[in-house]
């Protein structure tokens, strides 16, 4: 079973003024074959962690080359 993940952005450019996320990002996650939805994920947050774990291993490389 394959699957594919399209993605849809919601753009709230009022949020913005309000201290709130200006856009959300879902993820369908469905079998290939049958089109069926098999997950929906949220992933404003998932990208605020891939965000936050890049940032970790590029200072990790930074201060491994420093420090060589």
């Amino acid at each position: 079973m394959g699957a594919c993940t399209p993605s849809v952005r919601q753009p709230v450019t009022k949020n913005t003024g309000r201290g709130t996320s200006d856009g959300y990002r879902l993820r369908v996650l469905a079998d290939v074959e049958t089109g069926y939805p098999l997950l929906l994920s949220e992933l404003t947050f998932t990208t605020a962690l891939r965000t936050a774990a890049m940032s970790v291993l590029a200072a990790r490389e930074w201060l491994v080359t420093r420090a060589a």
